[in-house]
């Protein structure tokens, strides 16, 4: 079975290493992330999938590299400290 690197022409033998190869919820759950996040990951380049028959599938090592950055995937949320109440109980 050979499979397409999504955007690009070249091809790999996926039947030796299709264990290394995870479908679109498997990287949801390991990114902890939902499916269109996914989808804009592989759009910025972050991530790279490959199809296979029409699915996507991604290399696992590479997802878990993406879960461990210490950058954030969400360029657009920002993270604000509290404030500490004044409410003394």
């Amino acid at each position: 079975m050979r499979c397409s690197l999504y955007g690009d022409q070249s091809s790999i033998d996926a039947s030796t290493s299709s264990k290394r190869f995870i479908a679109v919820s498997e990287a949801t759950r390991l990114l902890r992330c939902h499916r269109v996040s996914v989808l804009r990951l592989i759009r910025r380049g972050a991530l790279h999938a490959i199809k296979v028959g029409g699915a996507l599938r991604f290399d696992r090592e590479e997802v878990l590299a993406v879960a461990n950055r210490t950058i954030a995937i969400y360029p657009h949320l920002r993270l604000v400290a509290r404030k500490k109440s004044g409410l003394a109980g």
